[in-house]
């Protein structure tokens, strides 16, 4: 009996290995992975840590540069927190916006910043130490064609079993003219025969002078002679008032 105690108790003692585990699990339960996403995360952008992801209203943002994209261009990209947190990690990527297009499609290429790597064939973009931050930015490249709208996602990483997962951004469009300039645009056209006209009137305007002349000595003389209807000498009183004189003079 007593051999039988003793060996119970010796079992009951953890070894040293079962206490390194334990301590391993401790701290990896508040923290995410050192080296960021794994590329097994690139379809799913969900963290292999064990526990579903939250469904609130995330503590953290992500800013653009600016909401419209042409092929090839470049777009700086902010994550930030919120208020007092601080997120561990991230995993940022940029799809399609359409529900009818393929939705595990990613676009573009990522360029690391600090404290970043890409990842998924530079599709994506990730942290490289998992120490508490408060804002992080890189680039964005756009691909070389329009892909239509494009929304960013990202998953978040508070903690190692606390995190968000594809947070979608505001929605990305590919650069058209506006509204607004295509009125403007729209206008110039329309204002471009009254233009023509203008340019016209101010030539006639700038020759007026010796236009102006020339009509006022054909007033002066036309109302000598009077005027046809069309602006031309009428000789028809002339003939009259001969052939009336002369008629006088022959009954002298």
């Amino acid at each position: 009996m007593i051999h039988y105690y003793r060996r119970s108790r010796r079992m009951l003692v953890p070894s040293p290995a079962v206490g390194v585990f334990l301590l391993f699990v401790a701290v990896c339960e508040v923290t995410a992975r050192k080296d960021g996403a794994p590329s097994s995360a690139c379809d799913s952008m969900t963290p292999s840590h064990g526990s579903s992801g939250r469904t609130d209203q995330p503590p953290f943002s992500l800013s653009v540069s600016t909401s419209t994209y042409t092929p090839g261009s470049i777009l700086s990209v902010t994550l930030r927190r919120e208020g007092a947190g601080t997120f561990k990690g991230f995993l940022v990527q940029i799809r399609t916006a359409d529900p009818t297009k393929d939705q595990s499609t990613r676009y573009g290429q990522f360029s690391a910043g600090s404290n970043s790597r890409t990842q998924c064939s530079g599709g994506a973009i990730t942290h490289v130490i998992n120490d508490d931050k408060t804002e992080v930015t890189f680039t964005w490249t756009a691909p070389a064609t329009d892909q239509g709208d494009l929304q960013f996602r990202t998953t978040y990483v508070q903690q190692f079993s606390s995190y968000w997962i594809g947070v979608k951004s505001a929605i990305i469009k590919p650069y058209t003219p506006s509204t607004s300039s295509t009125q403007t645009a729209s206008t110039l056209s329309t204002s471009s025969p009254a233009s023509t006209e203008l340019i016209t009137s101010t030539a006639d305007t700038d020759s007026s002078g010796n236009t102006d002349k020339t009509s006022a000595t054909t007033s002066t003389k036309s109302s000598v002679i009077g005027d046809g209807d069309n602006g031309t000498c009428d000789v028809k009183p002339i003939i009259s008032l001969i052939v009336l004189a002369f008629a006088i003079f022959l009954r002298l």
